[in-house]
């Protein structure tokens, strides 16, 4: 099997560097080229073969946000994942773009790099190959065509089985590649639902408050991030804060 071939897109000559090494260091994963921004990065794509995109939330000239705008506008269906940093303008860029179809995101290292190294690599290796087989499973890794899934669920069957089942709750458990399916599921619920909602998505702690502001912003649902000894309420989704084990 050929190596996961990588584009990594960061304006940091020192984060290149660094995410570079993580990711050649795992066997079946190849960097094959990095950019400075996103324009840069989308001239590199229409030259080489690429399989998986890290981008880069804040860059100059183009940054995460309108380099996704200008995949989807072009018809370049290559999963992206977003690099974040920890401020509160790049948590809801980050959350943004993974409305916009970016596969995840991570963290960048913070603070003393050489001791958060190994919890950003092993997390950013686990989400290159799961986009990378996610893309296989549609059939069109790398291909410049923005197809339609053939395989949608029906989520509407499925939640219309809530109101005749007599449960009591709704549980949604999430990790690698969550935060798109969530999205994708948690927006089909009608904000008369009759029961509470608690979803459960592997995020560091301070993503998961604008995680819930940016579903709620794009439900009909209440949805809130879950705090400590509340009361749970029906018709209101709950996500559980990040951070914690």
């Amino acid at each position: 099997m050929e190596s996961i071939k990588v584009l990594i897109v960061d304006d940091s000559a020192l984060m290149r560097k660094v995410i570079s090494d993580m990711l050649n260091e795992k066997k079946g994963i190849n960097v094959v080229d990095t950019a400075r921004n996103g324009q840069d990065a989308l001239e590199k794509i229409k030259k080489i073969t690429v399989d998986v995109i890290t981008l880069d939330v804040e860059m100059p000239i183009m940054n995460g946000i309108d380099t996704l705008k200008e995949l989807k506008k072009s018809k370049i269906n290559i999963p992206v994942i977003m690099l974040s940093g920890f401020t509160k303008v790049s948590t809801r860029l980050t959350m943004e773009c993974l409305q916009l179809g970016a596969f995840d995101f991570i963290s960048k290292p913070s603070g003393a790099i050489s001791i958060d190294i190994n919890r950003v690599q092993d997390e950013l290796v686990l989400k290159v190959r799961a986009a990378f087989q996610e893309c296989l499973s549609r059939g069109n890794c790398g291909v410049r065509k923005l197809s339609v899934d053939s395989k949608q669920e029906n989520y509407k069957d499925k939640i219309d089985k809530i109101y005749l089942s007599g449960i009591e709750a709704v549980v949604i458990g999430a990790s690698t590649g969550g935060p798109k399916a969530v999205y994708n599921v948690i927006t089909k619920f009608p904000k008369n639902i009759g029961v509470p909602i608690f979803i459960v998505q592997h995020m560091p702690a301070g993503f998961t408050k604008a995680f819930a502001e940016r579903l709620d912003s794009n439900s009909e649902i209440k949805i809130v991030e879950a705090k400590e000894g509340e009361i749970y309420e029906k018709n209101i989704a709950y996500v559980a804060p990040g951070g914690k084990k």
